[in-house]
């Protein structure tokens, strides 16, 4: 069953000590980070539906995550063992899609 996205949270969100959900003056759209990884997940999922994510090479999982429309984060920070958990938590959509 896949997971929906966030839409919970408040308009009225304030940066974190990383910026992690900054926002555009009255948008309600969460701003992804790297720790965003299931959120990540599915947005990959929906927009390269039937690619299996461990056939995806690190370098092109990054190049997809940042191109993300709503992904907002430093490409400098990224990590094997940060693209290594979105291509798990795309796996688990992937399986379950």
């Amino acid at each position: 069953m896949r997971r929906g996205t966030r839409t919970s949270r408040s308009s009225a969100r304030q940066c974190g000590p990383a910026g992690r959900y900054a926002s555009e003056e009255g948008s309600d759209k969460v701003k992804l980070t790297w720790q965003d990884a299931e959120e990540i997940a599915i947005q990959l999922a929906d927009r390269f539906h039937g690619i299996d994510p461990l056939t995806v090479r690190f370098t092109d999982l990054h190049k997809w995550v940042v191109a993300l429309p709503d992904f907002a984060d430093d490409p400098a920070k990224s990590s094997e063992g940060i693209l290594e958990a979105i291509q798990m938590a795309w796996h688990e959509e992937y399986k379950h899609g």
